[in-house]
């Protein structure tokens, strides 16, 4: 079991708008499907590679950078656990080549990983309270709703089987009853 989601920060030169298209050139490159959240007048990305679920959220730190904060998650059941660590190592080094490309291209001026995040912390709890939390709420609920869905179907698909059991079971037992009041009757039992 996770405590809390894993937050890799990126410091990222530019306007945001920019960041956010080339961000998301990025992801349709890898054939990536993600969903656009938007709060505010900000947006940010949750997909799935491998194994994890990501959300990429960016928050402007000045007029010229941005901090872009991936935030890693995986389930098992209706559990948080521990990212899977070659996954999101693998998407990691996509992720920075992919920087690296764009800035000798010219299209990205300067990022770095190596810088003290300003809204690393703020973001993965924002995760945990608007998307793990309520998840696993969401998760257990439907896992109740599909056991019980499995039961109800069952009793529905074997509806003759049941009732002739439990007729078979009362044809015994009154049947036992009716024997032993006969025979206590013809003084047969005590």
């Amino acid at each position: 079991m996770c405590k809390k989601p894993v937050v890799v920060p990126y410091l990222v030169e530019g306007k945001i708008e920019d960041i956010t298209s080339l961000l998301e050139g990025f992801l349709r490159s890898l054939n990536i499907e993600y969903t656009t959240i938007l709060k505010g007048t900000q947006k940010s990305f949750k997909f799935y590679n491998g194994s994890n679920q990501y959300f990429l959220f960016f928050n402007p730190i000045n007029e010229g950078s941005v901090e872009a904060n991936l935030v890693i998650l995986r389930w098992k059941k209706e559990t948080l656990i521990e990212p899977n660590k070659e996954d999101s190592d693998i998407f990691l080094v996509y992720l920075e080549s992919f920087l690296n490309k764009r800035k000798e291209e010219g299209k990205l001026n300067e990022w770095t990983s190596r810088f003290k995040p300003k809204y690393a912390e703020t973001v993965g709890i924002e995760v945990w309270k608007n998307y793990a939390s309520p998840l696993q709420i969401k998760e257990k609920l439907a896992l109740r709703g599909m056991i019980t869905q499995k039961i109800v179907g069952f009793l529905k698909s074997h509806k003759k089987a049941i009732f002739t059991f439990i007729g078979g079971v009362f044809t015994v037992v009154i049947g036992e009853l009716v024997i032993r009041y006969l025979m206590q009757m013809m003084g047969i039992l005590p």
